[in-house]
């Protein structure tokens, strides 16, 4: 009896193996069909029920065996982790299954973003097909999978013991990003994933949970940083917090461990200065004080470590100056940005030092912008912030002394330009600004005369 038992364990086993095959496909119509005859035989129907008997069991046995080998997709909400191991051996691929595979399973369902993922594993006859990046990108497109770690184990004797090789790979979906960005995900990936291990088999159950524990921190926070680049912020702060308190019951004196728990309050602080980017792109649209209020919180939030980042400190003095007219405090924060090569902070300074009436310096700084590189719209959002605070405070007319310089020097808006000089020009005391009135009269002047 028992031996009745064990072959028809192995007879299963081994249909199991066969069964993404098409030859078994083939033999289970076979089969379908013999089946099919004998029922027929005894029933004797006529032959179109008869003709139409196999087709439905033809269609039946195709639809089960498509069904039972397709690949698994994710589901709407859920990132897709996707794994494809092959290993040699049936034994190998019962270890991978159980030792490897589960356990990572169980530390992605962890944590406060565990919800959100779906672990799809790929079937052995597939995964072995998986050698290469082209390979697991389509596999990964054909499974709507946001993740991909694929590659292969081995059992080799290595130094007079057995020792399991796994040799991983990974691939990481995102919206398009730029070149350099992507490039540096790439890098991160490659540095931290765990590509090649070598586990002894005495020792394999321990090594492979640990391994497990390494590449679920590593998924986690590259996911995390492709969740960012996509714009999907708040995911990307649950993930890096998740890594966070995994790391704090790793051993730190591991490498990977170590630099994770380095950069991991890192990624953190570029969330919350994208967060107060995003408010102040909204401030410049609605001049709405809820939105101004809201960059400062994110900013709040940036530890002291990445406070002297030039974006936060372009940032910073907007909002010190928009929120509280801290112009020494954003002058400050400016300052810090020397030796940057965009030229942005410059025409900031530039701004504010005209907003306290010191005329010459803000030239200064404006002449020195020119020779720095800037996108053409950051020009068009400060000439739009000058006109917006004029508006504010009408009383602080020698801002269209700055907008006259911008127009004529850097967008080369000579009509325009004209228009803000005499602006400027037709306002105040003519005890205030003498230099600059004289200068405004002559630039006018050269303008007309250049145009002529």
């Amino acid at each position: 009896m028992g031996s009745v038992s064990t072959n028809l364990t192995e007879i299963a086993e081994l249909s199991r193996r066969h069964w993404p095959k098409y030859y078994a496909l083939l033999l289970a119509e076979i089969l379908s069909s013999i089946l099919a005859t004998i029922i027929l035989i005894v029933v004797n129907p006529e032959n179109t029920v008869k003709l139409i008997t196999y087709i439905v069991v033809w269609g039946i046995t195709y639809t089960i065996w498509w069904y039972t080998n397709r690949l698994p997709k994710t589901r709407k909400g859920k990132v897709g982790f996707l794994i494809s191991i092959a290993a040699g051996e049936e034994t190998e691929r019962k270890k991978i299954m159980e030792d490897f595979v589960t356990t990572l399973h169980e530390l992605l369902k962890g944590g406060a973003s565990g919800h959100s993922f779906q672990l799809i594993k790929v079937p052995e006859h597939i995964a072995e097909k998986i050698v290469d990046i082209d390979d697991a990108q389509r596999l990964r497109i054909k499974c709507r999978a946001h993740f991909v770690v694929y590659g292969r184990v081995r059992l080799r004797p290595v130094g007079g013991r057995e020792e399991h090789l796994l040799h991983l790979e990974g691939i990481v979906a995102h919206k398009p990003i730029s070149n350099v960005v992507s490039q540096k995900l790439s890098g991160e990936f490659a540095e931290l994933l765990p590509r090649r291990v070598r586990i002894a088999t005495e020792n394999d159950v321990f090594s492979f949970a640990f391994t497990s524990e390494w590449i679920n921190c590593v998924s986690k926070y590259i996911i995390g940083i492709a969740a960012a680049c996509s714009g999907d912020l708040n995911y990307a702060e649950k993930l890096h917090n998740d890594v966070q308190q995994l790391l704090d019951g790793q051993d730190q004196s591991f490498p990977i461990f170590a630099k994770l728990k380095q950069r991991v309050p890192q990624r953190l602080a570029e969330i919350n200065h994208a967060r107060a980017s995003i408010a102040c792109n909204r401030w410049v649209k609605t001049r709405d004080p809820i939105d101004m209020e809201a960059v400062g919180q994110h900013l709040d939030r940036i530890p002291q470590f990445y406070a002297n980042d030039y974006g936060v400190l372009l940032l910073k003095s907007i909002f010190l100056f928009v929120k509280y007219r801290d112009v020494k405090g954003a002058i400050a924060a400016l300052k810090k940005c020397k030796g940057v090569s965009e030229g942005t902070w410059q025409y900031n300074l530039g701004f504010l030092y005209a907003y306290i009436n010191d005329l010459k310096r803000a030239i200064q700084r404006y002449r020195n912008a020119m020779d720095l590189p800037i996108e053409p719209q950051t020009v068009a959002q400060i000439e739009e912030f000058i006109c917006w605070l004029l508006g504010e405070e009408p009383q602080k007319y020698q801002l269209h002394y700055c907008l006259g310089f911008i127009n004529w020097k850097i967008k080369g808006d000579k009509t325009q330009a004209i228009k803000d000089f005499e602006a400027f020009l037709s306002q105040g005391n003519e005890n205030e600004f003498t230099i600059e009135r004289e200068l405004a009269g002559k630039w006018i002047q050269e303008i007309q005369h250049g145009d002529n």
